[in-house]
C-alpha cells in the first residue's frame, strides 16, 4: 500500500490479554516480530493513555516497563509514545511531581538500552518544552499530534516550530476545532480543520526526520480508508516538499 513503517499500540483493553507479557516478553512472538519487520519496520509503540504516571498506579507502570524495554528499545527505529492525556494528563502541582518522578525513573531504566520517550500531552508548546528540557535528557522528547492540537484551538505550526528538535514522532489526525478529545472521534483526513500544509512546512523547516504515523479515522472498508487517506497525505508532503 505504500507504508513505510508502523506502530504498535499496547493495547490493555482486552480481556485476560497483557501485552507486554504475551508479546514482547513471549520468544516465538518475538521470531515472528523479528520476520514481519524486515518488511514493515516498527517505528513506535503507542503505549495509550492506560499506563499511568500518577497515582496508585504509577509503581505498577514502572515495574511494566522494566521488562519490556530490553526487548524494545532494539527493534523500534523511532520512540516509546507515552500518553499524558484525559485522565492520564496531571493538572496539579503534586500529580506534576509524581509524572516526573515516574519518568525519571523510567529514563534510568532506558538509558543504558538507548531508548527514547515521546510525551503526548495537552500541554502548550511553551510549557511542554520547559517540562521536557527540565529532565536535561536527549532521550525524552515530544509526540505531536496535529489532531488533538487542532481540536484545542492550538497553531500547530507554530507550536512545532517552537518545540522544534524535541518532536520525536508525529501523529497524522484530523479533527474538527473545539471538539473534546476522548469525546468526539477523529474525521477523515481533509474533512476536519487540521492543517496539514502549514503542519508540514513547518516540520520542513525544520528538517524534521522523525516518524509521521497516520492515527487517522477508519470506517468499515479500512483497508480503502488507509489508501485514500495516504494518498492524501503523499498529495500534501509533495506539495510542501516536492516529488
Amino acid at each position: 500500500m505504500g507504508f513505510s513503517s508502523i506502530t504498535w499500540f499496547l493495547d490493555r483493553t482486552i480481556p485476560g490479554f497483557d501485552p507486554i507479557r504475551d508479546i514482547w516478553l513471549t520468544t516465538g512472538v518475538l521470531a515472528a516480530i523479528d520476520g514481519a519487520r524486515r518488511i514493515l519496520p516498527i517505528q513506535a509503540i503507542d503505549c495509550s493513555h492506560l499506563y499511568p504516571f500518577f497515582g496508585s498506579g504509577a509503581g505498577e507502570t514502572v515495574r511494566a516497563f522494566e521488562p519490556l524495554l530490553p526487548p524494545l528499545a532494539p527493534r523500534l527505529s523511532g520512540a516509546i509514545i507515552l500518553p499524558m492525556l484525559l485522565h492520564n494528563a496531571p493538572r496539579t502541582d503534586e500529580e506534576m511531581l509524581q509524572t516526573r518522578r515516574t519518568l525519571e525513573r523510567l529514563l534510568a531504566v532506558a538509558e543504558p538500552l538507548g531508548a527514547r520517550f515521546a510525551l503526548e500531552t495537552e500541554m502548550p508548546a511553551a510549557v511542554l518544552a520547559e517540562f521536557v528540557d527540565s529532565f536535561n535528557s536527549p532521550l525524552l522528547g515530544v509526540c505531536y499530534d496535529l489532531g488533538s492540537a487542532t481540536t484545542y484551538g492550538l497553531d500547530s505550526p507554530a507550536e512545532i516550530l517552537e518545540l522544534g528538535s524535541r518532536i520525536f514522532e508525529v501523529h497524522i489526525k484530523d479533527h474538527k476545532r473545539g471538539q473534546v478529545v476522548g469525546t468526539h472521534p477523529s474525521v477523515k483526513l481533509g474533512e476536519g480543520d487540521t492543517d496539514f500544509i502549514g503542519c508540514f512546512k513547518a516540520l520542513k523547516t525544520l528538517h524534521y526526520k522523525g516518524g509521521l504515523t497516520m492515527q487517522a479515522w477508519r470506517g468499515s472498508e479500512y483497508l480503502a480508508d488507509a489508501g485514500a487517506q495516504l494518498s492524501f497525505i503523499n498529495k500534501k508532503l509533495d506539495d510542501v516538499y516536492g516529488h
